[in-house]
């Protein structure tokens, strides 16, 4: 999906530079087409622009959308979407509950909040939402080290891990995927330490 992205972005960019080579050649050629993927996966700069113009370019959006509605519907266990990875688990909501917990704490992150959003939003709108909890993970370590690199990164903080009840008995735990999140950051010591924290949501999601 990303070498579609890149190959979108390279046709929009050399198109709206108003370059005279023949560009479609160009990418016929496997190593120049390499060659301009790298360039562009390895710059921030570029993913963004080419975010922003692909938002703009309607064939590049509908290619996009559909990429994006067969991810949401290509499997449930383990599944990685844009911004969380997510696993159906089998069990009783609490226990899963406990086992989230364990799971952060072998990572060596804790549980800043724990937030009962189906009491809440239930309470305060009359509604049937089923069970739904929000856990506030943090590992302490990488919080402040992001915090001394960027004091505003905290308006991303904590990490969200959520877990609900499905109607099939099934538990679904969800995380947010820090990479994403901490994308808008232009801080690359930020975004290392998104990385590593990404690694560790990675390993809980899998434990479970």
């Amino acid at each position: 999906m990303k070498k579609l992205f890149t190959f979108l972005f390279a046709l929009l960019m050399l198109s709206a530079y108003g370059q005279s080579t023949d560009v479609r050649a160009m990418l016929d050629r496997e190593q120049t087409r390499n060659e301009i993927f790298s360039a562009i996966m390895s710059d921030h700069q570029l993913m963004m622009e080419f975010m922003k113009q692909a938002r703009e370019h309607e064939h590049a959006r509908l290619m996009m959308e559909g990429q994006h509605q067969q991810m949401e519907h290509g499997g449930k266990m383990g599944m990685q979407q844009d911004y969380y990875m997510s696993r159906m688990v089998d069990g009783d909501f609490d226990d899963v509950i406990d086992r989230v917990t364990a799971a952060l704490r072998a990572e060596g992150m804790g549980v800043l909040c724990d937030i009962d959003v189906q009491q809440r939003i239930n309470a305060a709108t009359g509604g049937n939402l089923s069970r739904y909890r929000i856990l506030g993970a943090c590992h302490p370590h990488s919080a402040y080290n992001a915090l001394m690199a960027d004091d505003k990164v905290g308006t991303l903080l904590p990490c969200s891990v959520i877990i609900r009840e499905l109607d099939d008995q099934q538990v679904e735990v969800a995380v947010v995927d820090p990479v994403e999140s901490m994308g808008m950051v232009h801080n690359a010591s930020v975004r290392k330490i998104a990385a590593e924290v990404k690694d560790k949501l990675s390993k809980v999601i899998q434990s479970l």
